[in-house]
């Protein structure tokens, strides 16, 4: 009887453990950390392609496909992804040496509009410009992609609520291809 107690009460824990889950407690309408009930959200998986796209290389076009986990048509506002490059760095004034450089690539929006298809589906997939455009990302090397949700502000009467939930990141490993040349300053241009 005594066994059968404790069998009971160990269940009863483990199930409840479940809903501490913060995408859980979110679509159920709880608050969680700086989160609105139901404005929690995670990208559960991400790519970039293709692989080693040249730095600083504007003619290329590169396709992004991220999904997204949300309290679907009960969360509020637009679900953004910002895509960041993170590289490890030689830095002379960071301990140790090594330091981290933060490279804003994308913000991509699951509305439907400029590329997206449907709005609020959980998918967004998507051609792009190359997102290393940027000739001070450095070339040839490994990196981290940083996806991470979050939700637009919805406002009303002159008041806005929500906007600060940053939701579950997702990373991926993505190796940088060549540095490409400058483009010619009369390229295309003649008298």
């Amino acid at each position: 009887m005594r066994f059968g107690l404790v069998c009971l009460g160990l269940m009863a824990l483990s199930a409840c453990s479940g809903s501490s889950e913060p995408m859980t407690r979110s679509c159920n309408g709880r608050a969680v950390e700086s989160c609105l009930p139901y404005e929690y959200s995670a990208v559960r998986s991400a790519t970039l392609e293709p692989s080693g796209l040249d730095v600083g290389d504007l003619l290329t076009r590169a396709q992004v496909h991220v999904e997204l986990e949300s309290c679907g048509a009960d969360a509020p506002g637009t679900l953004v992804v910002s895509v960041t490059a993170i590289a490890r760095t030689r830095d002379p004034l960071a301990d140790g040496g090594i330091g981290e450089g933060h490279f804003p690539l994308l913000e991509l929006r699951d509305n439907g509009m400029n590329g997206d298809a449907v709005a609020g589906d959980g998918v967004i997939d998507k051609g792009t410009p190359n997102p290393f455009d940027n000739r001070l990302l450095p070339a040839n090397t490994d990196l981290v992609l940083r996806f991470e949700p979050q939700r637009t502000p919805t406002c009303s009467g002159g008041s806005c609520t929500g906007g600060t939930c940053a939701g579950e990141v997702f990373e991926l490993p993505y190796r940088t291809g060549s540095l490409a040349p400058p483009p010619a300053v009369d390229a295309g241009i003649r008298p």
